[in-house]
């Protein structure tokens, strides 16, 4: 973060106002951690914004001259790689902590439009109706019984702000409804349930719609 903070003053220290051209390497680098937050953080018993995966930046910078004769760096571009991440949260939470932030940044009442919010099946009657579903709702953010944040951060300013981010890292539309989709299918595969069929497998045990709803997503 320091460094492309640097980078982007030493850039638009060199250009004009009509120079940029969309959004510079360096805000794209920065915007990146808005997303990586919202997917791969959770409140845990001692940090209500806890990384739960690790990370590597591999950034590039170009030197070049400044008025005054001297080098500084430009950053070039950037490359993140992702491992470790704590794939257990999503089925598993520990009493006091919560699942990923993105989930209750869907879910949070003002946040994601209504309309968007039947798109992915977020509201009553499976998208049919307009009340907004909850995160009591699904087992994946209840089950912990803990859905807040204790430092104050309110899950529907940081969903604007992730949107705000993937626009300006470059996500297409497309690919912003395929993410949401994926993550709305999690929220409702969560609520299904299996039964055993008495031959050593089990069954989805469906009666209200949540496995056509996953399916269709």
């Amino acid at each position: 973060r320091y460094l492309s903070i640097l980078s982007q003053r030493h850039s638009d220290s060199n250009m004009g106002a009509n120079d940029h051209d969309g959004p510079s390497v360096e805000m794209q680098v920065l915007q990146s951690n808005p997303v990586l937050e919202s997917f791969g953080n959770a409140r845990t018993i001692r940090n209500d914004n806890s990384s739960r995966f690790g990370k590597f930046i591999e950034m590039s910078f170009q030197a070049r001259k400044d008025d005054a004769g001297g080098q500084r760096g430009s950053l070039l571009g950037a490359k993140i790689d992702f491992y470790l991440l704590e794939k257990v949260r999503l089925v598993s939470v520990n009493p006091g902590e919560r699942n990923y932030h993105i989930f209750y940044e869907l879910l949070s009442p003002r946040g994601m439009r209504v309309s968007d919010k039947q798109r992915y099946k977020l509201t009553s009657s499976f998208g049919k109706g307009r009340s907004q579903l909850t995160v009591h709702d699904f087992n994946m953010t209840s089950i912990s019984g803990t859905s807040d944040r204790r430092d104050g951060v309110d899950d529907s300013e940081t969903y604007g702000e992730l949107r705000t981010a993937m626009n300006t890292v470059g996500f297409s539309f497309d690919e912003q409804d395929g993410i949401f989709s994926v993550v709305s299918a999690l929220l409702h595969a969560s609520n299904l349930k299996f039964v055993n069929n008495g031959n050593d497998e089990c069954l989805v045990y469906d009666q209200d719609g949540t496995s056509a709803a996953v399916s269709s997503l």
